[in-house]
C-alpha cells in the first residue's frame, strides 16, 4: 500500500495494459494535463485518444512508439522499458512535456505480455 501512495504521488497516470488481449485499466489519474481519458477498453484506442491530444509534431511519434504490434515485438527483442517526451495540450489550451514510461512486466504464470505505463507532467 505504501509502494501505490509513492507512486501515485510521483505519476499522476498510471496504467496498466495486457497487450496480448489489447485492454488496458487506468489505475491513477489525478492532476494531469487533461481531465478527459477512458478508465478501461481497448489499448489502441487508447493510444488513438492519446495522440489525439498531443502537439501536432509529436501525434505520429506518440502513436508509432506505443503502437501495440510494436511494443510487442520490442518486448520479445527483449526490450524493457520505452520511454517518449512529448507535449500534450492541456484543458487550459497549454501544451506541456509530458513523460510516458513503459515498463513492460516478465510473468512466468502465463504468456501474456503485460505493461505498466507512468507518465508525469514535466516542468517547462
Amino acid at each position: 500500500m505504501i509502494v501505490n501512495k509513492i507512486i501515485c504521488r510521483r505519476f499522476p497516470l498510471v496504467i496498466f495494459t495486457n497487450l496480448t488481449r489489447n485492454t488496458f485499466y487506468m489505475m491513477v489519474y489525478q492532476d494531469f494535463t487533461r481531465t478527459t481519458c477512458p478508465s478501461t477498453g481497448v489499448f489502441d484506442e487508447l493510444i488513438v485518444h492519446g495522440a489525439a491530444s498531443m502537439h501536432p509534431d509529436d501525434r505520429e511519434l506518440f502513436a508509432s512508439t506505443f503502437d501495440r504490434k510494436r511494443l510487442i515485438e520490442d518486448f520479445k527483442a527483449g526490450m524493457r522499458e520505452k520511454r517518449l517526451i512529448t507535449r500534450q495540450l492541456g484543458d487550459d489550451g497549454v501544451y506541456r512535456r509530458v513523460e510516458t514510461v513503459d515498463y513492460f512486466i516478465d510473468n512466468n504464470s502465463f504468456d501474456d505480455i503485460l505493461v505498466i505505463t507512468l507518465c508525469e507532467n514535466l516542468p517547462d
